[in-house]
């Protein structure tokens, strides 16, 4: 019955054990997709692509109120950067030296195709058209949305405090995957403690029934062998006295 038991319990446990690695993989392979992108953003200055999609830093509020300040992004590759049309928001190379943000990655509206290029501007009330051309080739991607919760967590990142909870929600995640199996695994000892003492009873008592199975086989030996004694020696007895009464018959 408890063997059935453990059985059905070793059932259940493994969908569970599934589940439970499932998610933490998932939960690893998130937290090291927004690492590497979040190092790639800060350190290199251009987004990773995955699938043909990215998530970038908007610093600045030139596109208020579609994209706020300081926000992360979803932008794609662009399918054919010669053929946008007016009015899309593309993210492209500045290459104009007399530009602050010259060698930067900036996320514009097309405000009007010209030749060999656009024209771009933002969205804000107090943006005016930028002073250059963006050319097919300076195209990096195109928006796609925002990301709000991705942006949160972005902000956190950039203050200590928020570095802190963060990596405190990752110690809590990692405690709440874990911390069952190691109060599980603590258990298991003094679980299986009574099932050896059990185990030790049942090996005693076996032998105890073979001891005395043992020495009920040797009474009855002896038993028998007492009982065939006599007449053993009445015979012995007969044998003795034949070889008299012949020497009484020849003489």
């Amino acid at each position: 019955m408890d063997a059935e038991k453990k059985e059905a319990k070793k059932e259940i446990s493994v969908p569970r054990r599934i589940v439970r690695i499932v998610g933490t993989v998932l939960v690893v392979v998130l937290l090291v997709l927004f690492v590497v992108g979040f190092i790639s953003n800060r350190v290199q200055g251009k987004p990773m692509f995955l699938f043909g999609r990215a998530w970038i830093w908007v610093q600045t509020g030139s596109m208020e109120n579609t994209i706020p300040a300081k926000s992360y992004i979803l932008i794609k590759q662009p399918g054919d950067a010669a053929h946008l049309e007016k009015g899309t928001v593309i993210t492209f190379m500045c290459n104009d030296t007399s530009s602050e943000v010259y060698g930067q990655y900036v996320t514009h509206r097309i405000d009007e195709v010209v030749e060999g290029g656009y024209k771009t501007k933002g969205d804000n009330v107090l943006s005016v058209r930028d002073s250059w051309t963006v050319h097919p080739e300076d195209i990096l991607a195109v928006y796609v949305r925002n990301m709000p919760i991705l942006t949160f967590i972005g902000r956190l990142l950039m203050s200590p405090m928020g570095l802190a909870i963060i990596i405190l929600a990752f110690v809590l995640i990692c405690a709440f995957v874990y911390i069952p199996e190691i109060v599980k695994a603590l258990k298991e000892p003094d679980e299986k403690a009574p099932q050896q003492s059990m185990d030790e009873d049942e090996m005693k008592r076996r032998i105890a029934e073979e001891v005395e199975k043992l020495k009920q086989q040797k009474a009855q030996q002896d038993a028998q062998g007492e009982g065939s004694s006599p007449a053993e020696s009445a015979g012995s007895a007969e044998e003795t006295a034949a070889p008299e009464d012949a020497d009484k018959t020849s003489d």
